[in-house]
Formats: structure tokens, C-alpha cells, sequence
């Protein structure tokens, strides 16, 4: 049977036109209909233009428009592509593995490093290769497609500005490759998955802080204020420096006491954080409101935690959603 696939066109750099301040994201249309009629696989399609921006201006309320464009047309398609652009596409793909989870039906994103108006752009290969994969039947969740590789919505990151193997899966397998229009599945799915669960909120009062050394504690102070969950990116295995005159405990303790969530985890991004082996680690946890991680990207943790707040009703079911494992996403 014939798969139909909804495009769901959002600008970003496959889309960009020249102008007197650079690259600007424009419209496709014409360009994804001629690359598409060109194609000899099988499938139909349709085309929504949902908007047309750099990604770098993307915010949680156009991930939550895409969402809700695909729950309103999920019993319609057989899978989903979203061309989006690369600079926010690893928050986009997590933001979208938390608002629909289970899905038997595969949501792709893809784009490309170079604009299709650009000769030597590699748009019309990541546009095939995510149709390819979008009607295998091996297909299903959200996933990136780039560069001949499918990575996982929840463990990807942008790890090259230029060249255009620009994403890679961190610290854990690709979900598949696309060689010559063909799908070579790595992690398959499993024959018990859940019904497809589709959420709606977003709470973006989630911040990041990556420590560094000589960093003023008062930071803590200021993005409590601003936010209602702080991350903290330790140093190592998961450090917190101990010296009296930056007083990073007793922020993170003002913080917490004050109601915000704290949530440690390591800026190394190969093999996770654990709190408890160091002192300087130690010395922070047991305080309420403090949530230790495992091995989860930066980039999951802060949409994870947008969605948690945006659904939990108080910190145990936040604490509880943040350390549950959503495909592959916290390796314990």
C-alpha cells in the first residue's frame, strides 16, 4: 500500500534566500515538488506551509504548533516530515519525542546545511533519504534524518557549524542508516509499544547554567528569579565546586528553598553524571527540590524539563517524569 506523508515546512536553512543582511529563510514549495517528482519511490504527499523562520528563532510554542498539526493529522498520514532548520533541530526533535510519545509512526526532521538555492547543497539528498525512511515499515518515533544517518530524537546534537555530517547521536546507536534509498534498521521497535500519548504544554521557564570556573554563584540568585527549574551542568562525573568564596551550595539552597527545582547534571557529554563518587559532588545532594541525572543530553534535559513543568502538579511527579526513560533518552 501506498504511504502518505505530510511535510511539514517550517523555513530554516534549506529554505534560505540571499539578501542585503544575509540568509533568509523563504518558501520551498516548488523546490520540494520538483525534488520529490524526481524521486522513484513510492509514496503520495501533502505540503503544509506552518511558517518560515531561522531556527535560531524557533521557541517551545512553534514545537508545540507542529505537534498539535500532527495530532490533528495523525489518523490521516502514515508518517510525518518536518523540515526544519539545523540550529535548534536537536531541542525541536527532543521537544517532539516528549509532546508524542509511542508513536508507531515515524515524525522525521531534516533540513540541510546549505541552502537549496545554493549549488553543492546537500537539501535534496536529506529530503530523499528522509522520505526513504519515513515509509519503511521499520519506521516509527521522531527521529533526525541527515547525512544518510537516522538519530534519535533524544539523544541528538548539532556538533559541526559547516560540513554536512552536522549531527550526530550521542553516546548511544543510531536508530538506522539510508544507503541507496534502502533502510538499514539498528534499533528496532518493539512489539509492545504503548498507545501513541500526545501532550500539549510547554513551561519555557527552564535555564541552563554551565559552570566554568570562577563563575560568580549569584548567577543561581538571578536565574532563580527568571525561571522555575534550573539546570546545572557540573563539572566531571558531576562536581560542584566546594570553595567558600563562590558558595555554590549555599545558592543552590536559597534557590530550592524558595520552591525552584534544581536539576544537576554533568557539561561532559559522553557517559553521564553520577553525584555520589566525588565529595564536591555529594555535598549538594539530599536537599529538596534537587534532582540528580543520569547520561541525558543537554538538549533533552532542558525540553524534558519544559515538558515535566508544563504537566507535573508538584515535584514528585516532575522528579518522576524527568528520570523516566522516553526512548532512550536517560541511560542509567
Amino acid at each position: 500500500m501506498t504511504k502518505r506523508i505530510l511535510f511539514i515546512l517550517t523555513g530554516g536553512t534549506i529554505s534560505a534566500q540571499d539578501s542585503n543582511q544575509g540568509l533568509v529563510a523563504g518558501t520551498i514549495n516548488q523546490e520540494l515538488t520538483d525534488i520529490l517528482a524526481s524521486s522513484t519511490l513510492d509514496f503520495s504527499y501533502e505540503l503544509t506551509n506552518l511558517f518560515s523562520i531561522d531556527s535560531t528563532n524557533m521557541q517551545p510554542e512553534n514545537w508545540l504548533q507542529i505537534a498539535q498539526v500532527i495530532q490533528d493529522q495523525y489518523n490521516l498520514f502514515d508518517g510525518f516530515i518536518v523540515v526544519h532548520g539545523t540550529d535548534t533541530m536537536a531541542y525541536g526533535a527532543a521537544a517532539l519525542s516528549y509532546l508524542i510519545q509511542n508513536s508507531e509512526k515515524p515524525i522525521v526532521f531534516t533540513g540541510s546545511q546549505v541552502p537549496l538555492s545554493k549549488i553543492g547543497n546537500d537539501g535534496v539528498k536529506n529530503i530523499l533519504d528522509a522520505v526513504t525512511y519515513a515509509i519503511s515499515d521499520d519506521a516509527y518515533a521522531v527521529s533526525i534524518v541527515f547525512h544518510g544517518e537516522v538519530l534519535l530524537g533524544t539523544r541528538s546534537r548539532k556538533v559541526r557549524s559547516r560540513s554536512y555530517q552536522a549531527f550526530q547521536t550521542i553516546d548511544f546507536a543510531n536508530r538506522a542508516v539510508v544507503r541507496s534509498q534502502k533502510v538499514l534498521p539498528i534499533l528496532r521497535r518493539g512489539n509492545d509499544l504503548a498507545p501513541v500519548q500526545f501532550y500539549h504544554h510547554l513551561n519555557p521557564r527552564v535555564g541552563l547554567i554551565k559552570l566554568t570556573p570562577g563563575l560568580p554563584a549569584k548567577v543561581i540568585e538571578a536565574y532563580s528569579q527568571m525561571t522555575d527549574v534550573i539546570i546545572i551542568e557540573g563539572f566531571g562525573i558531576g562536581g560542584i565546586p566546594q570553595l567558600e568564596q563562590l558558595d555554590y551550595a549555599g545558592q543552590i539552597r536559597l534557590a530550592v528553598s524558595r520552591g525552584t527545582y534544581v536539576i544537576l547534571t554533568t557539561q561532559v557529554p559522553m557517559e553521564g553524571a553520577d553525584y555520589e563518587v566525588y565529595a564536591v559532588g555529594q555535598s549538594i545532594l539530599g536537599e529538596k527540590h534537587i534532582i540528580e541525572t543520569a547520561n541525558i543530553t543537554s538538549e533533552a534535559l532542558v525540553m524534558k524539563a519544559m515538558w515535566a513543568l508544563g504537566n507535573a502538579t508538584d515535584f514528585v511527579q516532575f522528579k518522576t517524569m524527568i528520570q523516566q526513560p522516553v526512548d532512550y533518552d536517560y541511560l542509567k
